[in-house]
């Protein structure tokens, strides 16, 4: 998941099918080294409040862009959901 253009929608909606709809074979459908991963990069996408500059904290919803509310909703939807799996 971490390997290619990600955003903080999208992977929302990958984690949730995920578990949503499981495989019949597997108990866990995330390694712990995907889940951490995954973790890591919803983390490092959280924007710090910072009055010199554009940034008012919250989410960005791709690597390098600025926070938007609305990926306040999707990462946070995302961490939630691969934590509490």
């Amino acid at each position: 998941m971490v390997l290619s253009l990600n955003t903080g929608g999208t992977t929302y909606i990958a984690l949730a099918s995920l578990y949503l709809a499981p495989s019949s074979t597997e108990n866990d459908p995330l390694t712990p080294m995907e889940k951490t991963q995954t973790t890591r990069w919803l983390v490092s996408n959280q924007a710090a409040v910072n009055s010199n500059d554009v940034s008012s904290g919250g989410f960005s919803g791709r690597t390098g862009k600025i926070a938007d509310s609305c990926y306040c909703f999707w990462c946070g939807a995302a961490l939630k959901v691969n934590l509490e799996n």
